[in-house]
């Protein structure tokens, strides 16, 4: 028998908690549930001590020193993709699996990029609140489309994929990727061509940002790559905000350099405020890019059973598969 903490401070009401829950008690895991609120690092060192596993939601830390205070802990499971909430390097050290769920969301995600992009380039935020006041007729300018246009996707993993499925597939755009490891699949399905990412910024209508936060990806767009691209392209950033430099992004748009930008990624989060609210040609989302009913379902379920195979020593979707090699795994080999 596992003891179990969970850290998602979602409604308990949202799809899969139930079945979630359940999985563990048939399993004869106890759930510890400190309920759907924000938990501080303080009260999670206590709440870890002696658990076997952590399934921690997207806005939770978990930092060196409650990790540290974990004196069972095998196996962390995030729910969803980012783990840069985690200390990664710490869990390692210490023997600790950390899996996410990384296809959970990625529909939603990939849906997403495109509906906030589609509603800078369509204006409607601003047609729907002058459309309630009566004034919507008064001023139609000609529009921004996606169609016969050209995609720029970075990073072409389980979203940047979705993406290019739907842009070419879809909406019957031109598709210009730059990732490290390029996915045959999406040259040869799609037509998508890898490129550098310099070409990639030059060339495309629409950017739009799918990396996780690492060493390599940090400020990767900023004001020398803001210059590269076409003063009547948009920015799309559902990815993580410090992927992008937001003073470089915040001066290009208000200089006109670039036409817009959508974005769904902050830090630190919740924000509450940030220069980008201010601007006209902006469109921002409060990191809801990867919330849906489907998506919800997945990550809830896909985290029991990511957590239930690592206890039984069959560990998946693993993001520090080194520690597999480690003599401090706690894991069952």
């Amino acid at each position: 028998m596992a003891t179990v903490l969970l850290l998602a401070n979602t409604p308990r009401s949202f799809p899969g908690f139930d079945d979630a829950a359940a999985a563990l008690a048939a399993g004869g895991h106890v759930l510890v549930d400190p309920g759907a609120r924000w938990v501080p690092q303080d009260e999670v060192a206590t709440l870890i001590g002696d658990v076997d596993g952590v399934i921690v939601g997207g806005t939770h830390e978990l930092r060196a020193a409650a990790l540290r205070s974990a004196t069972n802990l095998k196996v962390i499971v995030r729910q969803g993709i980012g783990v840069d909430h985690i200390d990664v390097d710490v869990a390692t050290e210490l023997g600790i699996v950390v899996s996410n769920t990384a296809a959970s969301n990625a529909d939603s995600v990939a849906d997403h990029t495109f509906a906030i992009a589609l509603a800078l380039l369509r204006d409607l935020i601003r047609f729907d609140a002058e459309t309630r006041k009566g004034r919507g007729w008064e001023h139609r300018p000609p529009l921004g489309q996606l169609a016969g246009r050209t995609m720029g996707v970075v990073g072409t993993g389980n979203i940047g994929r979705g993406v290019v499925r739907r842009a070419a597939a879809g909406f019957g755009m031109a598709v210009l990727c730059y990732d490290p490891f390029p996915n045959p699949t999406l040259t040869e399905t799609y037509g998508a061509r890898y490129v550098p990412l310099d070409e990639l910024l030059a060339g495309s209508d629409v950017v739009s940002l799918h990396v996780p936060i690492t060493a390599e990806t940090r400020g990767l767009i900023g004001a020398r790559e803001l210059a590269l691209m076409k003063p009547d392209a948009i920015l799309v950033n559902t990815a993580r905000s410090q992927v992008v430099d937001t003073a470089a992004l915040v001066d290009a748009l208000r200089a006109g350099r670039i036409a817009g930008a959508a974005v769904d990624a902050w830090h630190p989060e919740p924000a509450t405020e940030s220069e980008l609210f201010g601007l006209p040609n902006v469109v921002v989302t409060p990191h809801v890019g990867g919330n849906s009913v489907q998506s919800s379902y997945n990550a809830r379920t896909w985290s029991v059973r990511n957590l239930l195979e690592a206890l039984a020593g069959q560990p998946r979707d693993v993001v520090n598969p080194e520690v597999l090699r480690s003599a401090k795994l706690r894991l069952p080999r």
